[in-house]
C-alpha cells in the first residue's frame, strides 16, 4: 500500500517505519476480519444442511401419513 500526500510532501521526510506499520496493522485487521467472515459462513452451511436434513425427514415422515391414510 501507498499513500502520498502531494500536497505536504515536500513540507516532511517521509516516515516508512510508520508507514509500514500501518499498512501492517491494516492488513492483520483484513485477515481477522476474513477467519470471522469465514466462520460465520461455515455456521451458515451447517445450518442450512441441518434445516434440509429436517426438511427431508419431515418431507418423508408426512409422505408415510398421507400413505397410510391412503
Amino acid at each position: 500500500m501507498n499513500f502520498f500526500d502531494f500536497d505536504r510532501l515536500s513540507t516532511f521526510i517521509f516516515n516508512k517505519k510508520d508507514h509500514e506499520s500501518i499498512g501492517d496493522y491494516f492488513i492483520q485487521e483484513l485477515e481477522n476480519r476474513e477467519k470471522v467472515m469465514d466462520s460465520l459462513l461455515a455456521s451458515i452451511d451447517n445450518m442450512n444442511q441441518h434445516y434440509d436434513k429436517i426438511m427431508k425427514g419431515s418431507m418423508e415422515s408426512n409422505e408415510s401419513y398421507s400413505k397410510k391414510a391412503a
